[in-house]
């Protein structure tokens, strides 16, 4: 859609005005303070869907009581097109290319014809400038983690370093397990984060039944499913008693020059939680996690490698 000049001028200023705040929940403001002044809207807020929930959560609007209806906002989330009032405007909110929310202005009078679409397209190039500043944070967070290798903090520190850094990217509510190789086959936990509650794990330091040629090769991540995977069972069980069940695992294969090591699961108790950038972001801290194995293996009385 082309933009005309009039939007074109408020879009630049708008990216000029992001560029400079750090809290997401600014950037979410400044574009909701923008669209609504240039569609002259009386109500508006945006809302981030959230994924452990399975809902719309609101990050900023005009004020209290604003009548937007949740049914109706996952439903445009959802692109299940629902109908809207003509004094009702409902566009997506992205970071990249990918929808992670919805901005709702609403307006004294009927928006003139087309303003839904021009809303659309002008949260198009928020989206993009998002996309990078995402992009932007995930390697900040792997400089953080090289700079803990290369300052020589202990391996098993620099591991909770990286499932943090994790955490906070995916933003997964079950936990996260790092399992080195033994050598005679089945593998030890080296390391838990737990996300279902606080506290620290029981299963760091015990053993687990795993098939290594069944986990998916390769230096990338993987969605791993009940359906197709044998490893669903085995790892479903890696849990604290007390935990909610695994309902989605992603999982990374830890190699150092072809030899097995051991991987990493992330879990969520919530169906079809993760996505192809969540793989992505745990591929990027694959090799710091295999190093981290590896020199905790070489350490006598760890878990080892195996052929």
């Amino acid at each position: 859609m082309l933009l005309s000049p009039g939007v074109s001028h408020m879009l630049a200023g708008l990216l000029k005005q992001v560029t400079r705040v750090r809290e997401e929940r600014k950037v979410w403001s400044l574009t909701l303070g923008a669209l609504a002044s240039h569609f002259e809207a009386t109500a508006g807020a945006a809302f981030l869907y959230r994924r452990s929930h399975g809902d719309l959560c609101k990050v900023t609007s005009f004020g209290p009581g604003e009548p937007w209806h949740e049914d109706t906002l996952l439903a445009f989330f959802h692109n299940r097109k629902p109908d809207l009032d003509a004094n009702t405007i409902m566009a997506p909110v992205r970071v990249g290319t990918r929808v992670v929310g919805v901005l709702a202005l609403g307006g004294a009078k009927a928006f003139r014809r087309g303003a839904g679409r021009e809303a659309t397209e002008i949260l198009k190039y928020v989206g993009q400038w998002t996309g990078c500043r995402k992009e932007l944070a995930v390697g900040r967070a792997e400089c953080a983690v090289g700079k803990a290798v290369l300052g020589h903090v202990k391996p098993k520190d620099v591991i909770y370093r990286v499932l943090h850094q994790l955490r906070r990217l995916i933003a997964y509510d079950h936990g996260a397990t790092v399992v080195g190789a033994l050598d005679g086959g089945g593998g030890r936990v080296i390391a838990r984060q737990v996300a279902w509650t606080r506290g620290r794990s029981d299963l760091v330091g015990g053993t687990v039944s795993i098939r290594w040629e069944d986990v998916p090769p390769g230096p990338d991540a993987s969605i791993l499913t009940q359906s197709t995977s044998s490893l669903w069972d085995t790892l479903g069980r890696l849990r604290e008693a007390a935990s909610p069940p695994k309902e989605s695992i992603i999982i990374g294969q830890l190699n150092d020059n072809g030899r097995r090591l051991g991987l990493v699961e992330i879990s969520s108790s919530t169906s079809d939680f993760f996505l192809d950038d969540d793989t992505a972001t745990l591929s990027r801290f694959l090799p710091y996690l295999a190093w981290c194995v590896r020199c905790i293996g070489d350490t006598p009385g760890s878990a080892g490698a195996v052929d």
